[in-house]
């Protein structure tokens, strides 16, 4: 089973566009020739604001370099630019720029969860886990535990990311959160996070050849989400009769 991707991820994310907080604060032009460079900023940033309003990102981006041409160290400009970046689905471009952002200040935990998501998106899975731990170790968000427990899963951290599911289910929002799991053919499902962690746990199980187990926690997933279609997939799979030379009808 793979972490969420990319579209699931962009349900849980919030990117915002600091629009009226990037706005120039700089003091009255001294002298008239700086009259031209206040005017051209203020020029770029209303083409961004108005480029965001209508969804168009790939003129709010190129708003953006207008600006970071005349004061290339604005952190809160390249900021929205990784946003951008990432909205568009450029993930490499995000990542590079994400990293200067976040070196430059680490306290920016959208630039780290950035980071984490440009990773797995790029299926470079070590990476984004270090993220994601870092993350995690700040937040206690309950997305990041589970993406932390997902990509463990991937990666065959079999101790650590079952360790992270019982965290997972003894958390009492599991429950009433949900995540979004992909569930083939291009379709997802809104599930609890303890059924989508039971069902992990079940399909480790499983895999240890611990089918009581395997099968006790399917059974406990869809008690709590009787429409998990994965969930219901694998008891299904365990419960089919075995033929006479072992093999599942």
């Amino acid at each position: 089973m793979k972490a969420t991707k990319l579209v699931s991820i962009l349900i849980f994310m919030t990117i915002t566009f600091q629009i009226s907080a990037q706005k120039s604060k700089e003091e009255p032009p001294s002298n008239p020739g700086e009259n031209w460079k206040v005017r051209t900023l203020d020029h770029y940033e209303d083409i961004y604001s108005l480029a965001v309003s209508y969804g168009d990102f790939a003129s709010a981006s190129n708003a953006i370099y207008g600006i970071l041409a005349f004061d290339t160290a604005n952190l809160a400009w390249k900021d929205s630019l990784a946003s951008l970046m990432f909205a568009r689905g450029a993930l490499e471009q995000c990542l590079r720029l994400s990293k200067e952002v976040y070196t430059a200040d680490n306290s920016n935990l959208r630039m780290l969860e950035l980071l984490a998501v440009s990773e797995q998106g790029l299926s470079n899975a070590k990476e984004s886990l270090e993220y994601y731990e870092t993350l995690y170790a700040q937040t206690q968000n309950i997305f990041h535990l589970y993406q932390i427990a997902t990509l463990q899963f991937g990666l065959q951290r079999l101790g650590e990311c079952s360790a992270n599911l019982e965290k997972i289910i003894q958390d009492p929002k599991s429950e009433t959160e949900t995540v979004s799991i992909n569930v083939g053919q291009g379709y997802s499902q809104q599930v609890p996070y303890k059924a989508a962690a039971l069902n992990i746990i079940g399909v480790i199980a499983r895999s240890l050849n611990d089918n009581e187990s395997a099968k006790k926690a399917f059974e406990d997933a869809l008690k709590i989400f009787p429409e998990f279609i994965l969930a219901q997939g694998n008891l299904d799979e365990m419960n089919k009769p075995v033929t006479t030379d072992g093999e599942k009808k």
